[in-house]
């Protein structure tokens, strides 16, 4: 799904068309023509990689009892180093 015409009417209104039959087909899309840099999305799955690659005593998950869902309260030292790319 191109996302390149967004800031028009025309494009907002076919990218959500196209949003919503991926959803309730599939399930799945794939995003191009956003503007994100392929070095910040590969710095962004690494850091991904790196979050769930944690062990389960670092990586702890929690309800706080305040919002809906679960909530991190554990945070890592230091991630890998993801600069590298």
């Amino acid at each position: 799904m191109n996302l390149s015409d967004l800031d028009s009417d025309a494009g907002r209104a076919r990218i959500s068309a196209e949003l919503i039959a991926a959803a309730q087909s599939s399930g799945f899309f794939h995003l191009e023509g956003h503007g994100i840099s392929e070095t910040l999305g590969a710095r962004a799955f690494a850091a991904s990689r790196a979050f769930f690659a944690l062990s389960d005593e670092t990586n702890t998950i929690g309800n706080t009892g305040k919002t809906q869902g679960l909530i991190r309260v554990s945070r890592p030292a230091k991630l890998a180093n993801t600069n590298s790319r």
